[in-house]
């Protein structure tokens, strides 16, 4: 794994539907990562949001305190129902006042699979780009996600 790729996998105890809809509703994937997005997450669409916290997990939601109230935009790349989300960001851009926009963004792909008869999904999460790209801030992201296990 190279040092521009995150990859995790998550064993969740929910039927896909469930995940797919906490995926692709921008108001519940905003509840879940503590973002307000202003419209519905299509392919091709730029989506701003506001840091807003999350409310499912207390020590993530003590993170993005700092961040509180800083706007950002993501551009939702595809949308293939219950199957694959994903969206370009710059998860490093936390400086206000800071234009981010000549920066490479980051890729992040959320991939529903079936893992047993017993309705439960892995959903695959890869964020790959440019994690220490020049003039990024190391350190000061926006990483912190709560558990999903929230949806079941």
């Amino acid at each position: 794994m190279s040092a521009d790729r995150i990859q995790k996998q998550i064993l969740l105890r929910a039927l896909r539907a469930r995940v797919w809809q906490a995926l692709s509703d921008s108001a519940e994937f905003g509840a879940w990562c503590g973002m307000k997005f202003d419209g519905p997450f299509a392919p091709g669409a730029v989506v701003r949001a506001e840091v807003v916290g999350t409310k499912v997990n207390a020590e993530v939601a003590r993170a993005q305190k700092q961040h509180q109230g800083m706007a950002f935009e993501i551009t939702i790349e595809r949308m293939e129902p219950e199957q694959l989300f994903s969206f370009r960001w710059h998860p490093n851009a936390v400086e206000r006042g800071c234009d981010y926009s000549a920066e490479p963004p980051t890729l992040v792909e959320f991939t529903l699979e079936e893992t047993s008869r017993e309705w439960r999904w892995s959903p695959g999460f890869v964020e790959t780009g440019p994690c220490r790209s020049p003039g990024s801030l190391p350190g000061r992201t926006l990483r912190a996600r709560p558990s999903p296990s929230t949806l079941a």
